[in-house]
């Protein structure tokens, strides 16, 4: 999949994609946010849970290709 193909799924499709085919990497935590970081092929994938209302905010992603990543 590239990062046009998954930019262009819904939020809830992106989950589910990142859910099934996600290689899991890790969890960076903040005083109210939880991010969680998948790789699919050549896309990097950041979810963002905030912990106060225990809710998923964003996805973000970014190409493994790049030289400097930024999700977006």
């Amino acid at each position: 999949m590239t990062l046009d193909q998954f930019n262009s799924l819904s939020k809830n499709q992106k989950v589910v994609t990142v859910c099934n085919y996600g290689k899991y990497l890790g969890n960076r935590s903040s005083n109210n946010e939880i991010l969680s970081y998948y790789k699919m092929d050549m896309v990097f994938v950041e979810l963002v849970y905030n912990v106060g209302v225990c809710k998923l905010m964003e996805v973000r992603s970014c190409s493994a290709g790049q030289d400097s990543y930024k999700f977006s």
